[in-house]
């Protein structure tokens, strides 16, 4: 049997502390086929990507605090353990072409980066992509329904979801629009 062991303890500081929850209402997915590597720095932020020729990322964007995404550890009946992969989208489709985006979401393997209220970058579905496991819109019956489209993403990974950090915010920040390019 494996000895697996702890090597180091997490510290908290006051700024831990001051921490918002939820996400960013813009997010941005690329199929993980289309990543031929990534960089990744000694203390295991993800420093960029690298698209295949011709690829990209697509940025989405949706309402206000409608977004979530994280992740639960599995055990599994014959011991193994991973970290299953949750992001849960809601977009307003309004034209064909949305809905057309929409249904090709529904059958794509995707990884998402998030941005956290904090500034932070969170890629989930990294290695083995997320693939969307419910979905669903309704006109509702009120004035003030939702009626946006809602997605759930999610996927099994050995790791937790990488951070994505290159040298300040706004650095990763343009790195992250500048995959919204195809590469060349």
């Amino acid at each position: 049997m494996a000895n697996c062991k702890i090597t180091a303890g997490v510290d908290l500081t006051c700024d831990d502390l001051r921490r918002l929850g939820g996400l960013n209402n813009r997010f941005w997915i690329y199929a993980p086929s289309d990543v031929s590597g990534s960089t990744e720095s000694i203390e295991g932020y993800i420093e960029a990507l690298t698209f295949e020729v011709g690829a990209s990322s697509f940025t989405f964007d949706s309402p206000d605090n409608s977004c979530s995404a994280g992740w639960e550890a599995v055990v599994a009946e014959g011991g193994n353990k991973f970290f299953n992969h949750t992001v849960a989208i809601k977009l307003i489709s309004t034209t064909p072409s949305d809905d057309a985006i929409i249904e090709e979401m529904l059958v794509a393997k995707m990884a998402v980066i998030v941005e956290t209220q904090n500034q932070e970058f969170l890629i989930y579905g990294i290695n083995n992509g997320l693939k969307a496991t419910e979905g669903t819109q309704n006109s509702g019956a009120e004035d003030a329904s939702d009626t946006t489209d809602s997605l759930t993403l999610s996927g099994g990974d050995k790791l937790k979801p990488k951070r994505f950090f290159s040298v300040d915010y706004a650095t990763s920040l343009a790195l992250l629009e500048g995959y919204e390019t195809p590469a060349v």
